[in-house]
């Protein structure tokens, strides 16, 4: 009686993890905030008005430049190793698996107090029509991408040019919510795509 209430019990905290939010607290202004939360439990955050994360990112930093350069080596002896015809082919196959895949996993993603407001100025009128309509750009080509989400309001979004003035300006506030199952699920699927063309690789005879 007292294993099936510990397994019941298992299964139950599993489930009550799984269908938990992921939450993303993010806000950038002249300073950064970023928060991540579980079920109440702090996972990662990031203030710059404090010391100490920035000590911290330093060895972030260093460490994530030597797995950078582990995987640019990685990549160069797959290169070496494979025909370029068939690796373009895999990452072309993988990025319409990714996006389609993305696109489906958008919409399982909840926006919460989405403010972004983005001032484009330079010293140079010239300069801050160029990269006003560069700006624009990106931010419709993201707005885009995230229309699939629930509760996202465009309306929110706005960007502007100021020709008077010399300073970028830039104020965005969010909170993204999730839950931890649809993230496993993408990752898994990510996952598997990349298994099942190196098994084609080798039932196609390449090593």
């Amino acid at each position: 009686m007292t294993g099936w209430i510990i397994v019941l019990s298992i299964i139950f905290l599993l489930l009550l993890l799984l269908l938990s939010s992921l939450k993303i607290a993010l806000k950038i202004d002249e300073k950064a905030y970023f928060k991540v939360t579980l079920l109440g439990f702090k996972l990662h955050s990031l203030d710059k008005k404090s010391k100490k994360p920035k000590s911290s990112k330093k060895v972030k930093a260093k460490d994530l430049g030597n797995d950078s350069e582990g995987f640019s080596n990685l990549l160069k002896r797959y290169c070496k190793e494979n025909d370029k015809s068939v690796i373009i082919k895999e990452i072309i196959e993988f990025l319409q698996f990714f996006f389609s895949k993305f696109k489906r996993f958008m919409s399982h993603i909840r926006f919460k107090n989405l403010m972004f407001d983005m001032t484009v100025a330079t010293d140079d009128s010239a300069k801050t029509a160029i990269l006003y309509g560069s700006v624009c750009s990106a931010v419709y080509s993201l707005v885009t991408l995230l229309s699939n989400a629930s509760h996202f309001d465009p309306e929110k979004i706005s960007v502007c040019s100021d020709f008077t003035s010399e300073k970028f300006k830039v104020f965005i506030y969010c909170i993204i919510k999730i839950r931890l199952c649809f993230i496993l699920a993408f990752a898994f699927s990510m996952l598997f795509k990349v298994i099942k063309i190196k098994l084609g690789e080798i039932n196609n005879g390449r090593k």
